[in-house]
Formats: structure tokens, C-alpha cells, sequence
């Protein structure tokens, strides 16, 4: 009896869904994501002691993005985008605390490079315990609203250090990095 029932409900569910028209089941929908990119003068920071010197005991902070990841949720009014951002900093032989500060600048462009929004977000970083270099790691969320017949990847997220003019030509110059 059993055996009976089984063949019948596996008669029946193939019918079923022989039944059902190819639109009953959709194709997932691929959405593609905002590409997330590190300027290449902003991709890291050696911040120096205020004064005239510039060797490595007037080094403050060291620091630079080592990983940029993103997902997203796109629906037909707003991407939502969550960015891992990931830096190492280095503590130099001038900072005298064991606390120090730096921002990161996040700006959301369309392709044309029209900026749609920008924030600048302060990172706090802790060397205490005898701690000479630190992992950083942090997640943002963004939203990025779409107007009609916009797609998620008709924008780029940018990120930088926010520099001084002075960092910004170091960066430029250097061959550190």
C-alpha cells in the first residue's frame, strides 16, 4: 500500500510540475555591484611630527588600505552596498601616545565621476600593549538610490586617506610604496 501511494504521489508531482509554464520559475536576476576602488595617491599615509624634519624618527603613523570588498542588495529604488575595508597601520618612532587618529575619505560617483555623495570617516587607532602594528577593520554600509533606468554598476566608490598637501605629494614622490 505504501509503495502505491508513493508511485501515485511521484505521478502526481510530476505532473504537477510538467504543468507549470517555464515563467512559474523565473531566472535568478544577476546584480551586478558599485566597484569600490583605492585612489592611487590616497592608497596610504605616513604622517610626519609637525616641524622641519623628515627622516624615519619623525614618523608618526604608517598606514595603508590592504583590502577593499563589497556586497550589495539592489532592488529598483536602492542599492545597499556593505564595504570591508581593511588597513595596517604602523606606529612610528615619534607618536608618543599609544592612540592616534586618521580619516578615510568615501566618495560615491556616477561613470562620469560626478560625485552623488562623499563622507569623511575618522578611524581610531589603538597601539596600546607594546603594539608597534595593528590590523584595522571596519564595515560601512551605503546606500546609493537609483533613479529610473540606473543600475547598480553605473557607480564607483572611491576611498582615500584624507591628506594633507603635503602627504599627497610625499605619496606622489615617494617610491616607498
Amino acid at each position: 500500500m505504501y509503495k502505491a501511494l508513493s508511485v501515485t504521489f511521484l505521478i502526481l508531482t510530476a505532473s504537477l510540475l510538467s504543468a507549470c509554464s517555464s515563467d512559474f520559475f523565473a531566472a535568478p536576476v544577476e546584480a551586478s555591484c558599485p566597484e569600490a576602488r583605492v585612489l592611487d595617491g590616497g592608497a596610504n599615509l605616513v604622517r610626519y611630527q609637525p616641524g622641519g624634519g623628515r627622516d624615519i624618527t619623525d614618523v608618526l603613523l604608517e598606514t595603508e588600505f590592504i583590502r577593499v570588498a563589497g556586497e550589495c542588495n539592489v532592488d529598483d529604488e536602492m542599492v545597499e552596498v556593505g564595504l570591508l575595508v581593511v588597513l595596517d597601520a604602523t606606529k612610528g618612532p615619534a607618536l608618543e601616545s599609544d592612540q592616534t587618529t586618521t580619516s578615510i575619505i568615501m566618495a560615491v560617483t556616477d561613470l562620469d565621476r560626478n560625485i552623488i555623495n562623499r563622507r569623511t570617516m575618522d578611524i581610531s587607532l589603538d597601539f596600546t600593549g607594546n603594539r608597534g602594528k595593528i590590523s584595522y577593520l571596519e564595515r560601512f554600509l551605503i546606500d546609493i538610490p537609483l533613479k529610473e533606468g540606473q543600475k547598480a554598476d553605473d557607480f564607483v566608490i572611491f576611498l582615500s586617506f584624507e591628506l594633507s598637501r603635503e602627504e599627497y605629494k610625499f605619496n606622489k614622490n615617494s617610491t616607498l610604496f
